[in-house]
């Protein structure tokens, strides 16, 4: 359990001496060697198996609304990653035994302009999607890439793609606040204004092996052991093709939009129960599974930041992880019954978060399937907006169709929000990232009184249409809800208007 630990217990003594004296060379060579959290071993692990895979890579792409000064620019990603060794480190085995090593250079990274004036749109978006998909070399590194299109009639496309083993969503939004400032110092040749990070990613290492091999690493395991123990391990949910025997992670999302009226009428559910919007959404995905398969033991993985420790609040690092989340939908409950008892579910699993998904595993000991994520097949997940330092674009900008970026921010049009990075506007720009770490992975945001995002699907499993039926069944049934949250969840309403045409269309032609 202490993630460490185990692979040095299974080395030989001569290996074990070897190890050693790897590291001392390593060390006095100048490099800083560190072993690998829980979660990034699971993320070397599928590196190792598919180095070419592109699933984990983390892309976001801005329009540049204003006059951008690149050297200060350039000057402000290299004091982003002085601060933050993470974004300066590589990766490497020493006697089959992952570590980090943490490199002095912050000059790796920088923004590389590209002359993208010639490409249409369809070109460009290629062009964008090529470079997010692009795999990352772990052992050589950088870890992140950042990318300056510039477009015709003087527009310029800032494009950032990072490898998730060093980053999550909070990481990203704590570089941008960073970057504002030091963007702004570099501009006025000033030092920036921003405290020390107290702590490091290797920090946060050593806490979590010591919480593991102690008292908190056995009460979370014997919760988890009893509360996922007997789960089904797969509730059914019908396919169109059938399920390959190596998972692709082929994807592809389709938009979901709840409206501002359903949006309030949600909220007003949650405020009812004391319960948050994540609870009340959860509860509409739930009740939609359960409707498609008539499964009452439902399991859906859904991100946690696990940061609970104030120290690693500033730490740029891989600290979410996935818990899994199960459901008890037995006894035909009402959709009020459901929200309680998904809301106790969820206080539950925040109160025992601290196990990482890769133990949790092993502690389960699942069989690994290639063909399938371990299990979970299903995620959810709604994330913050992130918003201190966005505000309402003056106009339009120009473009192609608005839609929901990655981190749940609008993107192009007279309703985005535009990133203000010490007066550098950037507005969030689609990207696409055609990859699919589920079966179906719903991720929500919410922003202006709306809610909105995407349902990601693996496109070998499932065709479009499907999903746009799903995506329509699930608005249908959460306007239901809210509006008799008393109704049981069996008897909710789901079937869109095209749905009910054509049923009543077949039904008369069969009459």
């Amino acid at each position: 359990m202490t993630g460490f630990t185990e692979p040095l217990d299974r080395l030989t003594p001569d290996e074990k001496r070897a190890l050693v004296c790897a590291l001392l060379q390593r060390r006095a060579s100048g490099e800083e060697i560190s072993p690998l959290s829980q979660g990034q071993q699971a993320m070397w692990f599928m590196y190792r198996v598919s180095p070419g895979n592109p699933a984990y890579n983390v892309p976001i792409a801005w329009r540049v609304r204003s006059q951008l000064d690149r050297t200060a620019f350039d000057g402000a990603l290299a004091d982003l990653v002085g601060r933050h060794p993470m974004l300066r480190t590589s990766y490497l085995e020493l006697e089959g035994i992952p570590f980090q090593r943490i490199g002095p250079d912050s000059g790796q990274v920088r923004l590389e302009a590209v002359d993208a004036r010639d490409l249409d749109e369809t070109g460009f978006g290629a062009l964008l999607t090529a470079e997010a998909m692009r795999p990352f070399d772990l052992e050589s590194g950088p870890v992140l890439r950042w990318r300056l299109y510039d477009r015709p009639d003087g527009e310029q496309i800032i494009l950032l793609v990072g490898h998730h083993i060093a980053m999550d969503a909070w990481s990203v939004f704590q570089c941008l606040d960073e970057l504002a400032s030091l963007y702004v110092a570099r501009l006025c040749g000033k030092p920036p204004d921003l405290p020390e990070v107290e702590a490091r990613y290797t920090d946060y290492v050593r806490w979590q092996a010591a919480m593991l091999g102690g008292a908190e690493g056995t009460r979370l395991a014997a919760y988890w052991g009893g509360r996922l123990s007997g789960a089904p391990p797969d509730f059914g949910l019908r396919t169109d093709r059938p399920r390959p025997r190596v998972r692709g992670y082929r994807g592809d999302r389709c938009a979901v939009e709840c409206g501002a009226e359903l949006s309030s009428a949600l909220r007003g559910v949650a405020d009812a129960e004391g319960a948050t919007l994540f609870v009340v959404l959860l509860a509409g995905f739930y009740a939609l599974l359960h409707r498609h398969t008539g499964q009452t033991d439902l399991r859906v993985a859904t991100p946690m930041a696990h940061r609970d420790q104030a120290s690693f609040g500033q730490v740029v690092g891989y600290f979410a992880d996935s818990v899994v989340l199960r459901a008890d939908l037995s006894g035909a409950p009402s959709f009020r019954l459901l929200v309680r008892r998904v809301r106790d579910a969820v206080l539950e699993a925040l109160d025992h978060q601290g196990l990482p998904f890769a133990a949790l595993v092993d502690l389960l000991r699942v069989e690994r399937d290639p063909s399938r994520p371990p299990l979970c097949d299903i995620s959810f997940g709604m994330q913050k907006s992130h918003r201190a330092r966005f505000r309402r674009a003056a106009a339009a900008g120009p473009g192609g169709a608005g839609g929901a970026s990655l981190f749940g921010l609008r993107s192009s049009g007279a309703d985005a929000l535009v990133l203000d990075l010490g007066g550098l506007l950037l507005e969030p720009h689609p990207v696409s990232h055609p990859m699919s770490r589920y079966d179906l992975d719903l991720q929500l945001h919410e922003a202006d009184g709306e809610i909105f995002g995407a349902l990601t699907y693996d496109t070998d499993l499932f065709e479009r249409s499907t999903v746009e039926r799903l995506v329509g069944n699930l608005r249908v049934l959460l306007g239901a809800a809210a509006a008799d949250p008393d109704l049981p969840i069996s008897r909710l309403p789901m079937l869109t208007q095209e749905e009910q045409r054509l049923m009543l269309g077949w039904g008369e032609a069969n009459g």
